[in-house]
């Protein structure tokens, strides 16, 4: 995918927007940052370490932990010229889930949308009912 077509895939998240943070390209739900685009190419994703080693096994070539203290906690760097459609929008929808407000999450992942993936609690578990 290029870079662009990953950008309008992200914007296509229920209330995702573009923002800036130190000068590079961010995407925010509910004022929180899921991803990032720091390079031409590259984007950095929100994940949880478990989501994290589930596409970097799945993808090397796409999907790796960023250097540092941040991608121990979770942060995943992911390169556009090795992503088709399906693994980036289901990334991106991860990154999404993580940090977007209960009430959204839930809206957008109910079975009636056709949902795929349970929302985390930053941990690698479900979360609970009301939270």
């Amino acid at each position: 995918m290029s870079p662009d077509e990953i950008v309008a895939l992200i914007l296509s998240l229920p209330s995702a927007e573009q923002s800036s943070h130190f000068g590079n390209a961010d995407f925010r739900v509910g004022g929180k940052i899921f991803a990032s685009h720091p390079k031409p190419g590259q984007f950095n994703l929100n994940l949880t370490p478990e989501q994290q080693a589930m596409l970097a096994e799945a993808e090397p070539r796409a999907f790796a932990a960023l250097p540092n203290k941040w991608g121990q906690k979770g942060w995943t760097s992911a390169w556009a010229e090795h992503l088709d459609e399906t693994t980036a929008l289901s990334a991106f929808r991860m990154a999404w889930a993580n940090v977007a407000p209960r009430a959204l999450v839930n809206a957008e992942l109910s079975p009636q949308a056709g949902a795929t993936t349970t929302p985390s609690n930053g941990r690698g578990q479900p979360r609970r009912p009301g939270r």
